[in-house]
């Protein structure tokens, strides 16, 4: 095998790097302007800071950046989907060990706390919430 001398990283490798982490990653961050005048836009290494930011804190469900040009609402975005991912997840830990009765998920982003148990192997509560997730994916 045939030894490379050490190279400095080229925007290129960087790049194939950010790329194979997102690959990895079941979201990607969603930004909307909060009003129709709103002209607010942020630049490539903002957008990177932002994406560690949820990465590393993975309990924020959103962020607004307050801009000279109006505001920015910062949040995940699941592929279309992941909802029934995430529910057959849930659904192979009740499979796997009977003995589970309930997985507990706390109240989040105003959503009321919820128990998923073997009958309804769910993320989300109800019917309606799990047909606006699929909606909104």
């Amino acid at each position: 095998m045939t030894k490379t001398p050490n190279q400095p990283a080229t925007q290129t490798a960087i790049d194939r790097l950010r790329q194979q982490v997102k690959a990895r990653r079941p979201w990607q961050l969603l930004m909307v302007s909060m009003g129709a005048e709103n002209k607010a836009t942020v630049s490539a290494e903002t957008t990177h800071a932002l994406t560690r930011l949820f990465e590393y804190l993975p309990g924020l469900p959103g962020v607004t950046l307050q801009t000279a040009h109006g505001d920015l609402h910062v949040s995940r975005d699941f592929p279309s989907g992941e909802m029934q991912i995430i529910d057959s997840l849930i659904a192979s830990v009740f499979q796997n060990d009977p003995h589970v009765t309930g997985i507990a998920f706390p109240a989040t982003n105003g959503k009321a706390a919820h128990v998923a148990t073997a009958d309804k192997p769910h993320f989300l509560a109800n019917d309606a919430q799990r047909s606006a997730a699929a909606r909104h994916t």
